[in-house]
């Protein structure tokens, strides 16, 4: 809620709900930098991949400077759905979905400067712990990579609603009031030790012959490391009274390596960036947030020296409501 016209800090005892919703249809396959992969978009069998989702948080405010944060992320509706056989001009599409909770994260919050005395700048430190109550083995209908035998199969790892492994996260938020402006800044990165999880990776599960034949560091998918990073300004309309504009720059991606423990499994590293025009608007206890981050680069790295691609949407559709109770 950085760049609303309401503090990020709250006062002690207050709780705060917060529910965010977020939807995309990625359907453009990069490969490497900014070059599309031609040969699958000419013949229209790249991954297209689809994603309602929403998170519920709370926040406690054990005093004014230290918050404990409780969030639960829910896959409303993730679907992946490819042409089989690949690269083959004409062939039916095949679609999987999954659904359910995904994991959740138990952490803390603390403001470094005295919230009282600085309403218009701050720095917080989070340290969050990711639990895998999300499962990490969602199944659906599918057929092999010749578009053959249809059973029940892992479905992709970008829409398993869990990873299977046990994890935490750093953040850091700041905001500091320029003139009109709110300046804001916030970052995080997720640290998973486990190397991998017992789920089958796309090249395992769509081989006709069986995962056996694929190479053993990348024939279950990874517990990987991730990490997003966002910087902007918010401007508020004076002629009504709660409302602001807002502007930023976000990172998201997916490291080669994980910084702690074994880098085994299948992953797609790699990372995009977007841009993100918003409205927000405040009241005296609730916050709105309305933004439509739209892509400007991506770039998807080698895995164990092989190449990967990836699948990324134009743009994203994000909206929040936050709302505090207590004194």
């Amino acid at each position: 809620m950085l760049g609303a016209q309401s503090s990020p800090c709250l006062d002690e005892g207050q709780f705060e709900l917060y529910t965010g919703y977020r939807q995309f249809t990625a359907d453009e396959q990069y490969s490497g930098g900014s070059e599309l992969n031609p040969v699958v978009m000419n013949t229209n069998t790249q991954v297209i991949s689809k994603m309602k989702s929403m998170d519920i948080g709370l926040v406690y405010a054990w005093n004014q400077q230290l918050n404990l944060t409780l969030s639960l992320p829910y896959v409303l509706d993730g679907s992946s759905n490819r042409a089989l056989p690949a690269g083959v001009v004409g062939s039916p599409r095949f679609e999987h979905s999954a659904s359910g909770i995904g994991d959740m994260t138990l952490g803390s919050r603390y403001w470094l400067m005295s919230c009282p005395d600085n309403p218009d700048q701050n720095i917080g430190l989070g340290l969050v712990v990711k639990v895998p109550t999300g499962d990490s083995k969602a199944q659906d209908l599918f057929p092999d990579r010749r578009g053959l035998n249809i059973k029940m199969r892992d479905v992709d790892q970008s829409i398993q609603p869990g990873d299977g492994g046990w994890g935490f996260a750093l953040s850091l938020e700041a905001f500091k009031t320029v003139g009109d402006f709110t300046l804001f800044a916030s970052g995080a990165y997720i640290f998973n030790p486990k190397g991998q999880n017992n789920t089958l990776s796309p090249p395992a599960f769509l081989n006709p012959v069986g995962p056996q034949l694929v190479a053993e560091n990348i024939r279950y998918n990874t517990v990987g490391d991730s990490y997003i990073g966002r910087v902007g300004a918010a401007y508020p309309i004076m002629a009504i009274p709660g409302l602001s504009l807002s502007l930023a720059g976000r990172i998201v991606g997916v490291p080669v390596n994980d910084a702690i423990g074994d880098t085994i499994g299948f992953r797609r590293p790699g990372y995009y960036v977007t841009l993100d025009p918003g409205i927000n608007y405040s009241t005296e206890r609730a916050t709105f947030t309305f933004t439509v981050p739209t892509r400007v680069h991506q770039y998807v790295e080698d895995s164990f020296g092989a190449v990967r691609d990836s699948t990324f949407a134009d743009h994203l559709i994000e909206f929040s409501v936050s709302y505090r109770f207590g004194e």
